[in-house]
């Protein structure tokens, strides 16, 4: 428990209950297969919402890409994008809770390696995203304290990159 643990100071606490929602998307959209963590309910949900995500980052990634209509050419009714997705993945979700095993010792390679893959695309999909967010920031810090975007180059966007090798080596 976060908030009753006395051992950790104030400020780990509340970093730690900012944390908590990122936690919790992370959970419902990422399906992970392995032993330690393998929840059979936890699985048929992130599949379930991962289609959400994905439509989300696709529409981050696209300028010209509507998450929210998908139109076809003769017709005037458009469809939700995620939409089709969604109930696929509706469907796929409720197939895990009903037919896939309780404990994942019983879980078959063959099922547990594509939604491993599917996993760490999606995965991949949040890196993206945290990364980019982390990049307009600092150019926003940079315009904002008027650094040049040829020092912010050099110097704060090579900190950046340079700190996990300084933290992995320290």
């Amino acid at each position: 428990d976060i908030l009753r643990n006395s051992d950790l100071p104030a400020f780990e606490r509340f970093c730690l209950v900012l944390e908590v929602p990122f936690i919790v998307l992370r959970q419902l959209v990422i399906p992970i297969t392995s032993a330690a963590e393998y929840k059979r309910p936890v699985l048929a949900t992130s599949i379930a919402f991962s289609p959400l995500w994905l439509s989300f980052y696709a529409s981050m990634k696209y300028e010209h890409h509507d998450p929210y209509a998908y139109c076809l050419e003769k017709t005037i009714a458009c469809v939700p994008f995620v939409v089709w997705p969604f109930c696929l993945s509706i469907f796929l979700g409720g197939a895990i809770l009903m037919k896939f095993p309780l404990k994942a010792d019983e879980l078959k390679l063959n099922y547990s390696i594509p939604i491993a893959l599917y996993g760490f695309g999606v995965a991949t999909s949040f890196i993206d995203v945290i990364s980019d967010q982390l990049v307009n920031l600092l150019e926003f810090i940079g315009l904002t304290m008027q650094i040049p975007s040829s020092v912010m180059g050099m110097t704060v966007l090579a900190w950046g990159n340079s700190i996990g090798d300084w933290t992995t080596n320290g």
